[in-house]
């Protein structure tokens, strides 16, 4: 192979010198190449310097360089390598905050390593939260302090560890840390770089709006079936959640169906929707029976019509006929209509 070829495939070379045959007795060359050689005694000393000079010419003409090449690639230096991986993630967070978060990784080597071994704690250091001061975690940081004393420093749960630089587009807000929700919470870490960052929100919303539990359970869901889940209905389906854990509140007694753990996202948010429409109605019409219903009770042929005056009657008129009687609070509460039911009555004769 030539030389420039080989060196341009970045492969090692090695030279050594070879001895063609001359056609001579073994010991003839032997004896010549020892004489011609400087510092190499010979067993036979030539007849004449003539044959000593006439031995280096031969060298001269017979022997060449020849170029053996290794199969074995150079290993690339490693450090050339963490170079390549601690860029390649820092161009993966959102380009709004790269900035920030590349000013942040040049000020010291163990702070641009945050870029692969945790890039929420980089982010939350380059773009802390409003209230949020970073400078003690990033003396842990640089101090060399392990992740788990510099993650509290900075507010940054350890289960943020596993996201992807892309999950962060907005400042990190608060978000659940108990024990029971560390270990759930990484069952349902999102598939996709582009759902993370909703995926995050949510779960930051559903542990402020409700509870830890209420987080780990909109996290499974958002993870399971992510266009079933509306963000904008989030807030409604908090609330319930978080009234179905609050026996002693008016907000409770009204919930027929309670959130549990086990429900998916439809079976929640139907219920919620229910429970809405109650304490609209009650907050519609209050305790007291509506006292001009505008018509008395009375009976027609077969049919008696009784008023259906308070909050019980109506919601058991529309548990009993499966209809949307319960939306009727408004139009109640603002005299723009009444609701009476109608009762068949079957007079029953007997033969003697």
């Amino acid at each position: 192979m030539h030389p420039g070829k080989c060196q341009a495939m970045g492969c090692a070379q090695f030279h050594f010198w070879r001895r063609p045959c001359l056609r001579l007795h073994a010991s003839r060359v032997r004896r010549a190449i020892f004489d011609a050689l400087p510092g190499i005694g010979s067993r036979v000393r030539p007849p004449s310097p003539a044959s000593n000079r006439i031995c280096r010419d031969l060298l001269a003409r017979v022997c060449e360089p020849i170029v053996m090449t290794s199969n074995l690639k150079l290993a690339p230096d490693r450090g050339d390598r963490r170079c390549d991986l601690l860029e390649s993630r820092l161009r993966r967070y959102h380009p709004r905050f790269q900035g920030a978060v590349r000013a942040l990784a040049v000020r010291h080597p163990r702070i641009a390593d945050l870029a692969a071994s945790f890039p929420a704690l980089l982010f939350a250091l380059a773009v802390p939260r409003r209230g949020l001061d970073p400078a003690r975690a990033i003396a842990c940081v640089i101090d060399g302090h392990a992740l788990a004393e510099a993650a509290p420093a900075a507010d940054a749960p350890l289960w943020l560890r596993k996201l992807p630089p892309e999950t962060f587009a907005r400042p990190i807000p608060r978000l659940p840390d108990g024990e029971l929700f560390r270990r759930q919470i990484a069952n349902h870490l999102p598939r996709s770089p582009k759902l993370a960052p909703t995926w995050l929100q949510l779960v930051a919303d559903a542990a402020e709006l409700a509870h830890e539990p209420m987080a780990a359970w909109i996290a499974r869901e958002f993870a399971r079936e992510p266009r079933r889940v509306k963000p904008a209905r989030l807030r409604l389906i908090c609330l319930w959640a978080w009234y179905s854990t609050e026996p002693a509140t008016l907000g409770h007694d009204l919930i027929e169906r309670p959130w549990t753990p086990d429900m998916r996202i439809d079976a929640a948010r139907s219920a919620a929707e229910d429970w809405r429409t109650i304490m609209a109605l009650h907050a519609s019409l209050g305790r007291q029976p509506i006292a001009d219903m505008w018509l008395r009770p009375g009976r027609v042929a077969d049919y008696e019509f009784l008023p259906l005056d308070s909050i019980a009657a109506i919601t058991d008129e529309a548990k009993a006929m499966r209809n949307c009687l319960n939306t009727y609070g408004q139009n109640l509460a603002h005299n723009r209509s009444r609701v009476l039911t109608r009762m068949r009555i079957i007079s029953l004769s007997w033969k003697l």
